[in-house]
């Protein structure tokens, strides 16, 4: 009876390993299969001081939760300095300013556009970081972040977008 009970010990054992196995097969190869497929573009512009950021104050007068800008602004070559894209988008107040901003925006490129959106501290001017949400044509598959990153002048601001498709 002791023999039966090893036997079946040592059988049960090497199911579950065979099992454990297999499981730890079929996970690492499909997430595995998906990052080797996908892969990372980095764009690196510079919002251009030239656009549209107009300021809507809807609740008391000045600065107020509910306050939002619309913005309209290009993007630039940092290298060229030529327009390559267009930001559009609707900034919140969140948080009585200088507070935090919730952010819904659309990146506008000749291959696509990039949705993505956030919340970010107004003050002091950090970098900070929104998610990409979406997008279309060359981005239908975009996942990822943008960075946007104040210069220590504070003449331009870089915007750093990490794609993975």
């Amino acid at each position: 009876m002791a023999r039966f009970w090893k036997a079946g010990l040592i059988v049960a054992a090497a199911l579950l390993a065979t099992a454990g196995l297999v499981s730890i097969a079929s996970a690492s190869s499909g997430p595995n299969r998906t990052a080797s497929s996908s892969k990372t573009k980095t764009i690196h512009v510079v919002q251009s001081n030239l656009g549209v950021d107009n300021p809507v104050d809807v609740g008391p007068e000045g600065g107020s939760v509910g306050d939002y800008n619309v913005i309209n602004t290009p993007f630039l070559d940092p290298k060229s300095n030529q327009q390559v894209g267009l930001e559009s988008g609707v900034c919140t107040s969140i948080e009585a300013p200088p507070g935090r901003l919730q952010c819904v925006t659309t990146a506008s490129f000749p291959e696509g556009n990039i949705t993505f959106q956030g919340a970010f501290l107004v003050e002091p001017p950090e970098p900070f970081v929104l998610a990409i949400t979406g997008g279309t044509g060359a981005y239908r598959t975009a996942h990822g972040t943008v960075t946007f990153i104040f210069p220590p002048r504070g003449d331009e601001l870089h915007v750093v977008f990490r794609v993975i498709l």
